[in-house]
């Protein structure tokens, strides 16, 4: 297994732990206090033991354990740091099968607020507002590098740079762009009556027969709308 795995479990590990909002909250509250108490849970040799083995351990015992550490920081103003310093994913079937991917996302389920999932993508985007800087991104201090599309042509392919001013302004405009035509299909196909079959007449601003259908093709592939099997630009909303 590649060892550039190693990074993106120990990252995830650490932004599942506190949330901005909580984070936030803490600071607010260790501002009025001389003293800050910062809780370090750290693990090792976890060996893909995503399942517990005779009713001990696994990724849902140590999210319990990792939840109420933080309950507990949250209330009196500190912080939790959650870290894990290795040999995380190799050592069971249920990790090896898919090259650890079922010990991250079960840490996931684990250590994250169900009630709170948005905890995690305002995480993932502080990473990216910190270090995917425009000009000038910090690939060599993220830990999601080894995922990074950018990152991975830059080293090993055509190398890629940050969009200019000037390709901002050459980009083709938001009407002339498929995004925008499969909003408008939508919006006409939700003012349609229940299930009633909508024809879809060409153009749509600047979109020809063809940007249409295709755009009705892609949004039927993405379970979106029900295409009409005898007639072509008819469509509705998929039903429930």
């Amino acid at each position: 297994m590649a060892r550039r795995q190693v990074p993106i479990a120990v990252a995830v590990l650490v932004l599942w732990v506190t949330g901005p909002a909580d984070a936030q909250r803490s600071v607010e509250r260790s501002a009025r206090s001389a003293n800050i108490t910062i809780s370090v849970v750290a693990t090792t040799d976890l060996h893909g033991g995503v399942l517990p083995r005779g009713e001990r351990g696994g990724l849902a015992l140590l999210g319990g354990y990792v939840r109420n550490v933080r309950a507990a920081r949250l209330r009196d103003g500190g912080g939790t740091l959650l870290v894990d310093s290795g040999d995380m994913f190799q050592g069971t079937l249920e990790s090896n099968l898919n090259e650890g991917a079922a010990v991250v996302q079960t840490a996931a389920d684990a250590s994250i607020d169900r009630a709170r999932p948005g905890d995690w993508t305002h995480a993932v985007m502080d990473v990216g507002a910190t270090l995917c800087r425009p000009t000038r991104p910090r690939c060599e201090e993220c830990p999601l590098v080894g995922w990074c599309r950018f990152a991975a042509q830059a080293e090993g392919g055509p190398a890629l740079r940050p969009p200019t001013g000037a390709d901002r302004q050459a980009r083709e405009p938001f009407r002339a762009s498929t995004r925008w035509l499969r909003g408008r299909i939508v919006d006409q196909l939700r003012d349609a009556d229940g299930a009633s079959w909508t024809y879809l007449e060409a153009p749509i601003g600047d979109h020809d027969d063809a940007a249409i259908e295709a755009a009705l093709g892609a949004l039927a592939r993405d379970g979106i709308v029900e295409l009409d099997p005898i007639a072509t630009r008819r469509a509705r909303l998929a039903m429930a």
